[in-house]
């Protein structure tokens, strides 16, 4: 991306904050766009589920419900045996 070839270097954490700002402006698509694309940025194969949970529910504490359900909603795609 554009981002990477001007060697922008933008966090999982920044673009997951991104996601929260965007629901709060009352744009739920563009928060789970952002999570789509980049929940998986800088996580390890072994430590996603648990990450993907756990930042779920620092969303839900911040109130951000729609990005909350969109990263559970990956983490029940790439691991649809885990409830």
């Amino acid at each position: 991306t554009s981002l990477i070839k001007n060697e922008a270097v933008v966090t999982r954490a920044q673009w997951l904050e991104e996601a929260e700002k965007a629901e709060l402006a009352g744009s739920p698509l563009t928060s789970a766009a952002i999570v789509k694309h980049t929940i998986g940025t800088d996580v390890e194969e072994q430590d996603q589920f648990r990450t993907w949970t756990e930042d779920a529910k620092g969303c839900l504490v911040r109130g951000s419900v729609a990005t909350a359900r969109a990263i559970l909603s990956h983490a029940l795609e790439v691991f649809p045996n885990k409830r």
